[in-house]
């Protein structure tokens, strides 16, 4: 099997969409099928930005693609001339897109490849895909692990202006009827596709979660110290995933209790986080501690008790936030504080090591950390299957076998 896969977001810069990119190319390469990867090239700093364990294998068959930024006449004359070559689309990336489709197409040409696979994290990288789509005629696996950029909710609605919406709606619109297969994460964001575009087809839709990164063997380790309860959230928290319902419930529990909450957060230390710390005296009790690699952060999340996922207040909950996966392989116990309804909701329903809390409920927040300082989760939590490599790339061969 010879894969083209296309996407914005991949290793060697560390996000949570461009890992999630890499260890699904990783298990594809493990499976033998050949793959190559057009990226982009990123100048800001993430989490991490070098070729470290476990991607360094991916760098030989990643071309990233990287064009000087010039002066702002350069760069409007040089948008026009992409967005006019790449169908009058204007749409944030499309200097990207042109310069990813020239490559893209030189390397079709050279490989005949068997399918195309264009990704998040965001919606430019399936006009390139679509543009080939069109040259070729290559089988072509679109993928959403997030909505389309003219369906994102409150309060993650995006601002666009009129052209870059009807480009963006129309682009959505096109790839939805012009790919092979239509990918989603969860059945959740499938069903908010289908409540936006009605013409989506059931038929070519399927859900592959997110993949576990495989032969990933960790020390279980247990805390022994019965004074305290150690918490991690394994990735930035920001306004919209807010956390202030968390922290003022450790401070009232830790006021009136012996036994101790820490929370450690995994990312980078926002003002609006380090504002709540200080409202709610929190300096000793809550710690930033900066950016890893993904394997690093892997083996530091195991250390804890409880994992903890904060989600933004949502009607409806269908993002699938990828360290959820991480949180499955260390096998702990999860705090999941989401939306009444969603992904998270559902999953808690088939997997008891989710301890679902409503997002708006701080009463039952507070009761359910006092329930589990004084009696410690203590079901016994089996392997689950549900994100294994094996799992989700028997989809992916089946998929390939219909073409």
């Amino acid at each position: 099997m010879k894969i083209l896969f296309i996407t914005t977001g991949f290793p060697p810069y560390m996000f949570s969409e461009n890992i999630v990119n890499g260890k699904l190319v990783l298990a594809f390469k493990e499976k033998n099928w050949q793959v190559d990867v057009i990226s982009k090239k990123e100048d800001v700093t993430f989490y991490s930005n070098d070729w470290d364990y476990p991607f360094e294998s991916l760098k030989e068959n990643t071309i990233e693609i990287e064009y000087k930024l010039g002066n702002k006449v350069i760069r409007i004359f040089d948008y026009l001339k992409c967005s006019l070559l790449l169908g009058f689309y204007s749409m944030n990336g499309n200097r990207w897109a042109y310069r990813a489709y020239k490559k893209a197409l030189q390397l079709a040409t050279e490989n005949n490849y068997d399918f195309i696979i264009s990704r998040s994290p965001d919606d430019i990288a399936h006009l390139v895909a679509l543009k080939l789509k069109n040259r070729k005629k290559i089988n072509w696996i679109a993928n959403w692990n997030d909505p389309a950029q003219t369906i994102w909710p409150h309060p993650y609605k995006l601002k666009l202006s009129l052209l870059k919406r009807l480009s963006s709606q129309k682009l959505t619109k096109n790839v939805l009827k012009k790919a092979n297969y239509l990918t989603f994460p969860s059945d959740n964001l499938f069903k908010h596709f289908e409540n936006n575009f009605k013409s989506i087809s059931k038929a070519k839709s399927k859900v592959i979660p997110h993949i576990e990164f495989s032969n990933l063997n960790l020390e279980k380790i247990e805390n022994n110290n019965s004074t305290a309860v150690k918490l991690c959230h394994s990735g930035n928290l920001s306004l919209e995933r807010n956390p202030e319902l968390l922290f003022k419930a450790i401070a009232e529990i830790n006021e009136n209790s012996e036994i101790k909450i820490y929370l450690d957060i995994i990312g980078k230390i926002n003002s609006y986080s380090m504002d709540l710390i200080k409202k709610y005296k929190l300096n000793n009790y809550i710690n930033f501690l900066g950016s890893f690699n993904y394997f690093d952060s892997i083996q530091l999340i195991n250390n804890y008790d409880y994992l903890v996922l904060v989600e933004a207040e949502m009607e409806n909950g269908f993002f699938f936030p990828s360290k959820v996966v991480d949180y499955f392989q260390c096998n702990k116990p999860i705090i999941s504080i989401s939306p009444v309804n969603g992904f998270m909701k559902d999953l808690s329903k088939k997997e008891d090591r989710i301890i679902f809390i409503e997002n708006t409920n701080y009463i039952v927040l507070v009761n359910t950390l006092k329930e589990l300082i004084n009696n410690p989760f203590a079901k016994k939590i089996e392997k689950s299957d549900l994100f294994s490599s094996e799992r989700v790339l028997k989809i992916y061969s089946e998929l390939f076998q219909n073409n």
